[in-house]
């Protein structure tokens, strides 16, 4: 939590002091650092974190607990519940 917040800190530190100073010495060339470096994070995000979006508890569990959590988040899968079993199809 320390290192969250020191790093959530030092951001806004640099956003907010060296922000204008970058946008003085570049001009309007300034958008396309902020455009590069969310073109990096997305990238980033995508190939090195875990989806979790419309997933229950167990699934998650079940998700972070694969050697690879990554790829299991990616697994496509089929849930057919009836009235006396739940049927998990992998696709």
């Amino acid at each position: 939590m320390a290192a969250y917040a020191f790093t959530v800190s030092a951001v806004g530190f640099i956003n907010t002091y060296a922000g204008p100073i970058g946008l003085k010495n570049i001009t309007e060339n300034y958008i396309w650092v902020f455009v590069g470096w969310d073109c990096i994070e997305a990238t980033i995000w995508y190939f090195f974190c875990v989806e979790t979006q419309g997933r229950t508890l167990e699934e998650l569990s079940e998700i972070f607990e694969d050697p690879h959590p990554v790829a299991a988040s990616l697994r496509s899968r089929r849930v057919v519940v009836t009235e006396d079993t739940l049927i998990v199809e992998e696709k």
